[in-house]
């Protein structure tokens, strides 16, 4: 069951034949225009949560590279690392990762800017 259709009146016993039949050819066409948008609803919501997936799956790779410069580790130890953190912090692993990646572009810019004299 989608939904249901209510109809009042004010009166008892006024609603005839007629009026099923018309509340029946509404009802089939309102019920599957109700389950298409709930269908259109999830479809939107799991292609928002992909797309975050997949940006937060790009900042975490990037994270793990770095460890692996630093460290020379495998991707496995580097994941494990980030995980450890996530864990620990009890915070989620992309923000982890976003927060590792951004400190390392800071200290780069600022090795960078402070060897170019800027």
């Amino acid at each position: 069951m989608v939904g249901s259709l209510n109809v009042y009146a004010q009166d008892q016993d006024v609603f005839g034949e007629h009026a099923l039949r018309l509340g029946s050819a509404f009802a089939a066409p309102a019920a599957v225009s109700v389950y298409n948008t709930q269908l259109l609803v999830a479809a939107q919501e799991r292609a928002e949560q992909l797309q975050r997936a997949l940006t937060s799956r790009k900042t975490i790779d990037q994270a793990i590279g770095i460890i692996r410069g630093r460290t020379g580790g495998t991707e496995e130890d580097a994941f494990n690392r980030l995980k450890r953190i996530s864990q620990t912090e009890n915070t989620r692993l992309a923000a982890v990762a976003e927060r590792f990646v951004a400190e390392t572009v800071r200290r780069a810019r600022e090795r960078h800017s402070s060897a170019s004299g800027v």
